[in-house]
């Protein structure tokens, strides 16, 4: 979009400030510091109202496609708020263009690819919770088999 104005308006600044320019813009609105009702990861319009918008971030993505990914973005925090939530985007609809620009943001060529230690500590919490269930199981399966209080009383009894 940037480009496609620059090009109507017949201004040619040189490609390097250009890319500069663009990189700064993305890393000054991107969302790092989330917040209790705030997601971070995101990108936002206007200073008035530093929430996540999903049009601001299919934008920016749209930018990085074009100008490249600046070094400095987090990429996790990024892809966090990418990451469908199945609660609100399905009510929302906001499902498909979130999982469109996870893929978009993915096929990027400056973008490295996930590893398996970033993919378990996006989902630390799901890990620890999965982990505290089989470890609940296990102590309850391995305890010791208690007779009820009724055969206790037919042993006495005889």
């Amino acid at each position: 979009m940037l480009t496609e104005l620059c090009n109507r308006l017949d201004r040619h600044t040189p490609s390097k400030q250009r890319t500069a320019d663009v990189h700064r813009c993305l890393l000054s609105h991107q969302i790092t510091q989330p917040s209790p009702f705030r997601n971070g990861g995101g990108f936002y319009i206007t200073q008035q109202s530093p929430d996540s918008d999903r049009r601001a971030t299919l934008a920016a993505i749209s930018l990085m496609e074009t100008y490249g990914v600046p070094s400095a973005l987090d990429l996790l925090l990024l892809r966090s708020y990418l990451r469908p939530n199945f609660l609100y985007d399905i009510t929302a609809f906001d499902y498909v263009p979130k999982k469109v620009a996870w893929n978009k943001l993915n096929h990027l060529s400056d973008v490295p690819p996930l590893t398996a230690i970033d993919y378990l500590g996006t989902d630390l919490p799901l890990w620890l919770s999965i982990l505290l269930v089989l470890l609940l199981s296990y102590a309850t399966l391995s305890s010791p088999v208690r007779r009820s209080h009724a055969q206790r009383e037919n042993t006495r009894v005889q």
